[in-house]
């Protein structure tokens, strides 16, 4: 079904406060999409799977400039300064690390607890999505005072 915005209140809280605090670029929520409304590909995917009580997985898509701007936040690094490849996916998994932990932190009494599995990077072709038994999907859509786009695709399953 589609993701409930109940549900998806403290990941759009979580993205919100930590790209703000963390990575020094502030973002706001601007929609709440299907997965069969969203774009299909970006120039990095990052995937997590949810495990434990609640199942399911979380994807954080974003274009490679907007990644590298993301990171360098993330990282207090200079303009000037070349960040390799390695290190702008590396500072990406951790971005969707702090988001996953802070919207479970703030879902605290709401019956949501789960385990991230550890990051994949996916660049550079369309990822197909799937939803795990009775799961709620959508993507959550942000944006910077300046244009520049990001999305959080969740697929939450059952919770036990």
């Amino acid at each position: 079904g589609q993701l409930s915005i109940a549900m998806a209140r403290p990941f759009i809280q979580a993205v919100e406060e930590t790209f703000r605090t963390m990575a020094q670029v502030p973002v706001k929520h601007k929609a709440v999409l299907t997965v069969a409304e969203s774009a299909e590909e970006s120039d990095i995917s990052i995937t997590a799977g949810l495990a434990g009580q609640t199942k399911g997985w979380c994807v954080l898509r974003v274009e490679e400039a907007f990644a590298d701007t993301i990171v360098r936040g993330l990282k207090l690094t200079d303009e000037d300064e070349v960040l390799e490849t390695q290190t702008i996916w590396d500072g990406l998994c951790d971005v969707l690390g702090l988001v996953l932990d802070h919207a479970q932190r703030v879902h605290e009494g709401n019956n949501i607890q789960y385990d991230v599995a550890l990051p994949l990077v996916v660049t550079g072709r369309k990822v197909q999505y799937g939803a795990p038994g009775k799961g709620d999907s959508g993507v959550l859509v942000f944006e910077t005072d300046s244009g520049k786009a990001l999305q959080l695709v969740l697929c939450i399953g059952a919770t036990n």
